[in-house]
């Protein structure tokens, strides 16, 4: 097979060769993609089109020459025929398949082929006229992929997480697609994420004005204000507790610990961190994932879905037990004791089980240890202050969110918002102002959520205060605490002063009306 949709080589069972950045490699390629009989004035003006007749018909014969003797060297010879007045190459390319599958309308055949853009690695110095057949020809092989992925969209046949990597897939090959943009908001909204679906239209409305000095079309911006306005989309699959913000970031620790989950059953993976770092809405995101999660791990996490069972208002560990029943759908009778009728339940239960704000219980080690090995086939994430000190967790420090390091360049809004923390500050102030516009003090936000260590509760406390100011007031505020208590507290105790100055302003800011309210609700409902 000779596979032009990915870097460019030549495969077989027993080995595999790369086209070389040679103009015999190129010419194959050329040749491969063609996939028919190619003559030779058009090959000796695509290469050579200022060349006289004698010269490019002995440059051409030089060249095929080095050609075949690549093919020799494959063991494909059989596939080169040369004529006296035409050529061809008559091998199976991945390139054929998928024209063949955009042809007959197949599109998940056409989604899997593309996988990325025709010869995507080749640069023909030198070769003008063969780098503007590369050019157009790879233009329109993604126009047609392109319309085959928002047809799939449109009709609806694919499910919501590869629909919404193909969004990604589509937004990443052109920042500007509108259409694609169009389906990535709407799965956002389907999967109740209207935040998620603001912040990116903010962003995509950023990048067009800058680009194009445009704005998105009337009727997107009309839709997205009336979701915008209207109730909150339906819940996902996977109840997990508090109605759910749209998330953002976190990408890295997703993956990380989703990684600790999947490596087998019965696994305990605790996230830990000082309060206001994010641990909850981290197990929030990993639950309403899950399904996929733990069926990497070999086992069908998706079977019994996930539970969610919150500790934060619980003296001792025994009083989880009603609720963990409950998120199990077991109903729970006089005897025997709730905890064997739970661990009977667990014997053959498989999923992921949540157990949220776990470091006030001093219980819970010794019952989560028992319960772990009733339950062989459940998946235990814990959020935690500290560890438990069992003898098969696994343990993930959550950090600040990801923003700016002290000295590195941030060139405008749209670089800034690379950073999650930014990206965060972004899509809170939005959810509390849709007026709020980032590219007008993009600088002073950066700041901002560097002089926070991007602490999301900090962040979300932030993004309260900037409804009746701007993000400079704000940060004067907020560096203003942070000198005051940096030079109360040691240099070793420098990551929990961050925390506290930031926290400390947040409070400061706790006045009355409009902005006061919005903090406090804020503060209760991210501080765990």
């Amino acid at each position: 097979m000779l596979y032009l949709l990915d870097t460019p080589h030549w495969s077989t069972a027993q080995r595999s060769a790369a086209l070389p950045h040679t103009l015999p490699g190129w010419t194959l390629a050329f040749l491969g993609a063609q996939g028919g009989w190619v003559t030779r004035e058009h090959l000796c003006a695509l290469l050579w089109p200022d060349a006289g007749t004698s010269e490019a018909q002995h440059n051409l014969r030089v060249n095929l020459y080095r050609v075949r003797a690549l093919l020799d060297g494959w063991g494909a010879t059989a596939a080169f025929a040369a004529e006296r007045k035409r050529v061809r190459l008559q091998l199976p390319t991945d390139l054929a398949l998928l024209r063949q599958a955009l042809a007959a309308k197949d599109g998940p055949a056409a989604l899997a082929g593309y996988r990325q853009p025709l010869l995507a690695d080749m640069r023909c110095a030198g070769f003008p006229a063969l780098q503007e057949w590369l050019e157009v020809e790879r233009a329109a092989l993604h126009r047609q992929w392109r319309q085959a992925a928002l047809a799939s969209l449109s009709c609806g046949e694919l499910g919501p997480h590869p629909a919404a990597l193909l969004c990604q897939t589509l937004m990443a090959a052109d920042p500007l697609d509108e259409e694609a943009l169009g389906h990535q908001l709407r799965l956002c909204v389907e999967g109740g994420q209207v935040g998620d679906a603001r912040l990116l239209f903010q962003q995509f409305r950023l990048r067009l004005r800058q680009e194009l000095g445009a704005d998105p079309t009337p009727a997107l911006q009309s839709w997205l204000a009336a979701v915008s306005a209207g109730p909150p989309g339906p819940p996902g699959s996977l109840q997990t507790g508090p109605a759910r913000d749209g998330f953002v970031g976190r990408a890295l620790e997703l993956g990380q610990v989703e990684a600790m989950l999947a490596g087998g059953c019965g696994r305990i993976v605790t996230l830990i961190g000082p309060g206001g770092v994010g641990k909850s809405r981290l197990a929030r995101e990993i639950t309403r994932r899950g399904a996929g999660v733990l069926r990497e791990g070999g086992h069908d996490g998706a079977r019994d879905g996930a539970a969610w069972v919150n500790l934060s208002d619980l003296s001792q560990a025994a009083a989880a037990l009603p609720r963990l029943a409950a998120q199990i759908g077991l109903t729970l009778t006089a005897q025997p004791d709730p905890l064997a009728q739970i661990a009977a339940a667990l014997a053959t239960r498989q999923g992921l089980i949540v157990l949220d704000n776990a470091e006030h219980l001093d219980d819970l080690p010794a019952l989560l240890a028992q319960l772990q090995c009733a339950a062989p086939g459940t998946t235990w994430l814990v959020t935690s202050r500290t560890p438990l000190l069992l003898a098969h967790e696994r343990t993930y420090a959550l950090e600040g969110l990801g923003r700016p390091e002290p000295g590195e360049q941030v060139k405008d809004a749209a670089d800034a918002l690379r950073f999650d923390a930014v990206r965060l500050l972004q899509a809170r102030a939005l959810a509390l102002n849709p007026d709020f516009d980032i590219s007008a003090q993009w600088a002073a936000c950066v700041a901002l959520v560097g002089a926070v260590g991007g602490w999301p509760l900090a962040i979300e406390l932030a993004a309260a205060a900037l409804v009746d100011g701007d993000a400079a007031a704000v940060l004067a505020d907020l560096q203003q605490t942070i000198d005051t208590l940096a030079a109360s507290q040691p240099p070793q105790h420098a990551r929990h002063a961050s925390m506290q100055a930031s926290l400390a302003l947040s409070w400061r800011l706790l006045g009355s009306g409009r902005t006061g309210r919005s903090l406090r609700a804020t503060a209760r409902r991210t501080s765990r």
